[in-house]
């Protein structure tokens, strides 16, 4: 028996990355050589037939297609319990309530950062 070890979907994500940055294109030049200056020169990757077969029979390699048949698996099989069932048909409302919360707590961080200069330039004689 064959045992899987999982591999995260950053892990594949950055191996099919690497197998598409095996030819990068070049970069373009900017007009004006102060921009140049002002951002790091970017080179953008160029996914070609070669990179794309290298990254699937890497992924074959890595047996890709099988774990993510597991893990479809045991996400339906771990999802079917009554109780994950009421979690699950939950999340929306709870979600609601975590932006809800999150936006009262954002508006109150701002409004106490917000506060704290207005007051001192008052101080200053400034208003506004």
């Amino acid at each position: 028996m064959t045992v899987l070890r999982p591999i995260s979907p950053a892990a594949g994500l950055l191996l099919s990355l690497g197998a598409a940055a095996q030819t990068p294109a070049k970069p373009a030049k900017p007009a004006d050589p102060a921009a140049a200056q002002l951002r790091p020169a970017s080179v953008p990757l160029a996914a070609t037939d070669d990179s794309r077969r290298e990254a699937r029979a890497l992924g074959d390699l890595l047996l890709f297609p099988d774990r993510a048949r597991v893990t479809v698996a045991q996400m339906h099989t771990f999802f079917a319990s009554p109780v994950d069932q009421r979690w699950i048909q939950s999340m929306p409302s709870v979600e609601r309530d975590s932006q809800r919360q999150i936006q009262v707590l954002g508006q109150d961080v701002f409004r106490d950062a917000v506060s704290r200069p207005a007051a001192a330039l008052h101080e200053h004689g400034v208003n506004f």
